[in-house]
């Protein structure tokens, strides 16, 4: 009997998983060879981070302060209740998500009433994000250096704890690139990085 409630188990394990991988799969723009693929896969089939009704995914769109804050509580599965102060967003949904992520502590408004939803996020401001988001620790690691990041950067304590868990990392040449936009590909790694490293390192 226990044999029988195993293999079951195991049927339906993976066709849970083939269903996962069929609705990411399903987007136009994103094939296997695509460096963040199993990142997007995995996200999308959790339902963090969704596509668009053309069957699109877009991973090369930067995102926007609005969509940061509704990917990001959703990773954290926040619960949805209340509404902003904030004037300037205009979607009841998207600012449900954003009261979320403030009061969730890593969201914040240029003032009580100015959310600026559509503004686009540096990789400096996400990492304040996922600093917040996740809790983190300052970096303990002193040779830890960018050529572009300061000690009086406002996001340099930030960026240093999540470059030395390699939740963002920097590039080749030595630079974090602090003022880069971040992409739909992008994010759907850091959120790998910060939340399930095992699926990055089945790359």
């Amino acid at each position: 009997m226990k044999k029988i409630i195993v293999l079951f188990t195991t049927l339906l394990l993976l066709v849970l998983s083939f269903g996962e991988e069929s609705k990411a799969s399903s987007f136009h723009d994103v094939d296997k060879e695509y460096q963040f693929y199993r990142d997007v896969q995995f996200w999308a089939s959790k339902g963090v981070i969704k596509g668009y009704s053309d069957n699109t995914f877009r991973p090369l769109n930067t995102v926007s302060r609005g969509e940061a804050a509704i990917i990001l509580s959703r990773a954290l599965e926040l619960p949805l209740k209340g509404r902003s102060q904030f004037k300037d967003i205009a979607s009841p949904e998207t600012d449900r998500y954003v009261e979320a992520g403030r009061k969730a502590g890593f969201i914040s408004g240029y003032t009580p009433e100015l959310f600026r939803p559509n503004e686009k996020v540096t990789r400096a401001q996400m990492a304040i994000y996922l600093y917040k988001a996740l809790k983190l620790n300052p970096a303990a690691h002193k040779d830890l250096k960018f050529l572009d990041v300061g000690s009086r950067m406002t996001a340099y304590k930030e960026i240093r704890a999540v470059a030395s868990r390699k939740i963002i990392v920097g590039f080749p040449d030595g630079t974090f690139k602090p003022n880069g936009e971040v992409t739909r590909g992008e994010f759907a790694a850091f959120l790998t990085n910060s939340f399930y490293p095992y699926v990055q390192q089945e790359k």
